[in-house]
């Protein structure tokens, strides 16, 4: 465990979602940090950015919890966010800023203005790994690399390269940093160590946005018709809707819309001592969950490209695959 010691106001915490405020507060104990300033910035405000931001701000000396809706023009309205919450008002000075989303202006913004600071990183879920998200992308307006130099933010691939330090969930998995600057954290070992009993399994399905998944071409209307035919038949306990799902499939179970809690968390409180079976499609939940304790199976849907990658990262974390193409 290594220790963050020094002045109070030493360190700016920036936290994007409530996966990443779980995780962060998991790094807050394992790097034993007694004191840190904390934003969170949403576009959501959901139950359950209101809950995980109520527990970090009863361990952090100073918060601020930032909603606002998404606006095309991303980089300028992530300026104006700046002047009007933060330009002034104290946030400068930090020796440490932690934080997930670089991909996100305003972070960036905050992060670039601590001149000198150690930056240090944290997973955002299965995009750290996955080499077609946003954290991994180059694409760019022809006005990119304008807002990257007007706002101060720099570049994401400028920032990947002055990160001191990430922490990480996924140690069998190539990050956004080379290895010699990753450092993997068990965000489990504080648990329960007793094993769910195998007499009764309780099945779980994780929703997905799946309009958008079908609008980006990652599979088509067809596959999803057989996905929704095949989760229908497995008998669903708890259908556990993703915040940005519209429109759940008609699979059955109960529906849980807007729980306090992400499904880490929330999935061992349903089972009660039961073992939990967790079918999805590609979603962080299959890969943060601990095999030893939960069955885990993914859902293969389509043929095109890049499903090849997603089966074998999902087998890397000890989920069985079933091809949802193969059905007829």
């Amino acid at each position: 465990m290594a220790s963050v010691s020094g002045d109070c106001k030493n360190v700016l915490l920036l936290v994007r979602t409530p996966f990443q405020a779980w995780l962060a507060n998991k790094i807050i104990d394992h790097i034993d940090l007694s004191c840190f300033d904390l934003v969170y910035f949403t576009y959501d405000d959901s139950k359950k950015d209101r809950f995980y931001f109520s527990l970090l701000s009863s361990r952090s000396r100073r918060s601020a919890y930032v909603n606002v809706r998404g606006r095309r023009r991303v980089a300028i309205h992530h300026a104006f966010i700046y002047l009007r919450s933060f330009f002034g008002r104290g946030y400068s000075g930090y020796n440490l800023v932690l934080l997930a989303s670089f991909d996100v202006y305003l972070f960036r913004m905050l992060a670039r203005r601590q001149h000198g600071a150690d930056i240090r990183t944290f997973d955002d879920g299965a995009a750290n790994i996955y080499p077609e998200s946003s954290y991994y992308s180059d694409k760019s307006s022809r006005f990119t690399w304008l807002y990257d130099f007007l706002l101060s933010a720099g570049s994401k691939e400028r920032f990947k390269k002055d990160i001191k330090k990430h922490y990480t969930i996924y140690p069998l998995f190539e990050n956004i940093v080379e290895k010699d600057r990753v450092e993997a954290i068990d965000p489990w070992q504080k648990n329960d160590s007793s094993n769910p009993s195998d007499d009764k399994e309780v099945i779980f399905f994780i929703g997905q946005p799946f309009d958008e998944v079908v609008s980006l071409g990652l599979f088509d209307r067809g596959d999803l018709i057989r996905l929704e035919q095949f989760v229908k038949s497995l008998g669903v306990d708890y259908y556990l809707q993703h915040p940005r799902e519209m429109q759940p499939l008609s699979v059955g179970g109960v529906l849980v819309s807007d729980a306090n809690r992400i499904a880490e968390e929330l999935i061992p409180e349903l089972c009660d001592g039961k073992r939990p079976v967790v079918y999805g499609w590609f979603s962080t939940v299959l890969f943060n969950l601990p095999t030893e304790k939960v069955k885990k199976i993914y859902l293969s849907v389509g043929k095109q490209e890049h499903e090849s990658l997603r089966v074998e990262m999902c087998i890397k974390v000890g989920c069985e695959i079933q091809k949802i193409s193969d059905l007829a």
